[in-house]
């Protein structure tokens, strides 16, 4: 009989700070029961936090939470509460992740307002001229820039599709499209600068 509290449904009947134990002796099957046992918990809060388009971000935060928890196994105090670490570090992803989503759509319709350059203002150009300007630029953009412009503004996926296609929390999405325009702007203000170059040379 003895040595069989380790198994899964053994594990089950411990208490939290039994599990840390054995998870910080290197049994990562505590680490399974204590996902299990606070995952709708952790994701429920996480879910009553976010509204709307980062709703899709739910999984993606709930999973960094299990995370932070595994990743600080050996500095764990044994006199903590599983429940409170968790609960204290959804509190700190959350606000961190609405902070950085908040300043995202800030930035996004700044960026609106003070830059025409689009993909509209490009197809109002005369075509065969336009699609050897966007093909020229395109394949200067990395691989990813080049997939998220090609998605979102080619292909009129919304930011929504795109992240589900892509396997990507949708911030990630527009986080990638706003730097791939700063990207293209960038490759024009050069191209502008050397056709400059090569009038003032003439």
């Amino acid at each position: 009989m003895n040595g069989k509290g380790n198994n899964a449904t053994d594990l089950n009947e411990l208490t939290d700070e039994r599990l840390m134990t054995l998870l910080q002796n290197g049994n990562q099957e505590a680490f399974t029961v204590l996902y299990h046992r606070y995952h709708r918990k952790v994701k429920g809060n996480i879910c009553n936090r976010l509204h709307g388009e980062l709703l899709a971000d739910a999984d993606d935060l709930t999973q960094q939470v299990f995370l932070a928890l595994h990743k600080c196994t050996r500095r764990f105090i044994q006199d903590s509460y599983v429940s409170s670490y968790l609960l204290a570090t959804t509190h700190r992803l959350l606000v961190n992740h609405l902070q950085y989503a908040h300043r995202l759509r800030r930035d996004i319709r700044r960026e609106s307002r003070t830059v025409p350059e689009t993909m509209d203002d490009v197809r109002g150009a005369e075509k065969a001229e336009a699609a050897q300007l966007v093909n020229d630029f395109l394949s200067r953009l990395t691989p990813a820039e080049r997939e998220i412009v090609r998605m979102l503004d080619l292909e009129h996926y919304t930011a929504k599709t795109a992240a589900e296609l892509l396997d990507m929390p949708i911030t990630t999405v527009q986080w990638r499209h706003r730097k791939a325009w700063e990207h293209l702007k960038d490759l024009a203000a050069e191209e502008m600068e050397e056709q400059e170059r090569e009038v003032v040379t003439v």
